[in-house]
């Protein structure tokens, strides 16, 4: 039988301890593993980052699984006329194939 991961286990695998403005300039890291202090960035933008993904980073979390791998209720895997690799065409089976864990 297949499990399908629910909102409680998706949200245990994150830490979700909110750390200090301080603490995020110091060890956060951007795409080419610069560190981020070391970087020019505008501190209103830092800011909004921080808000954004440390102090929301439950709410974000949560918008991420309900849009990306919240399967419906009322899905009925038993009546699947025909599968298509065409992202447009039945695409409420694609949170499937994302949470199968």
């Amino acid at each position: 039988m297949t499990k399908y991961i629910n909102l409680t286990e998706w949200l245990s695998l994150f830490n979700l301890e909110i750390i200090t403005f301080n603490q995020f300039i110091e060890i956060s890291k951007i795409s080419n593993n610069q560190k981020l202090k070391d970087k020019i960035i505008d501190p209103e933008i830092l800011k909004l980052l921080y808000i954004q993904f440390i102090l929301n980073k439950k709410q974000y979390l949560i918008n991420f699984y309900n849009k990306s791998l919240k399967i419906p209720d009322d899905l009925d895997l038993n009546n699947i006329n025909v599968l298509s690799i065409n992202n447009s065409k039945n695409s409420k089976y694609k949170n499937i194939i994302r949470n199968i864990f």
